[in-house]
């Protein structure tokens, strides 16, 4: 019972920090697109563009420590883990905590019945034997952030190659470069009243 659990934590934790990687990824590639639109649009100053790279910086942290941190630091320990299980697939009618906890060392009390205690656990692994725990992990925000993560570099990678000399420049002003917005017409006035 307790490999069985341990890949369902495996698991658990895999879907939570892919997903949270992939969200990470998506929104920091439009954030950053965004920026540079903007600026393209407005042609931001430097503090507007330092406040937005800032700002930028906080929502990746944010997600960086809600969705990929908190699941690793904050794991679920067994006894959560049962009850996932049991959740998910109720014909276990509570039998998985119960020989989740009463195994452990000292859990059965003094002049208690420990022969009945084990045959509880070897029934419960007998029943738990043929099933995939690992099957009752939801995947499907992970599809679609991961979807996401294939599709928007892609078409941020295509939309770059397209328009490279203008997509530099911004990206280089996104990240606090002086260089003028990329513009086809300037007008320059080399001496005098504008």
């Amino acid at each position: 019972l307790r490999a069985k659990l341990e890949s369902l934590a495996r698991r658990h934790l895999s879907v939570a920090a892919l997903t949270g990687l992939a969200l990470l990824l998506v929104v920091a590639i439009e954030m950053l697109a965004l920026a540079m639109f903007v600026d393209w649009w407005l042609d931001l100053p430097r503090g507007v563009r330092l406040v937005l790279l800032i700002a930028q910086g906080l929502v990746l942290v944010y997600i960086l420590t809600r969705m990929v941190l908190a699941p690793v630091l904050n794991r679920p320990d067994e006894d959560e883990l049962a009850l996932m299980v049991e959740k998910a697939i109720p014909t276990f009618r509570s039998r998985l905590i119960a020989s989740q906890q009463l195994a452990r060392q000292g859990a059965v009390p003094p002049g208690a019945s420990v022969s009945m205690v084990g045959a509880l656990v070897e029934e419960t692994e007998q029943f738990a034997a043929p099933m995939d725990f690992t099957r009752i992990v939801p995947t499907d925000k992970l599809k679609k952030f991961g979807t996401l993560a294939i599709i928007v570099p892609t078409i941020a990678v295509l939309g770059f190659l397209a328009g490279r000399n203008v997509c530099t420049d911004l990206l280089k002003r996104a990240f606090l470069s002086n260089i003028p917005v990329p513009r086809k017409t300037r007008v320059l006035v080399p001496e005098g009243d504008k």
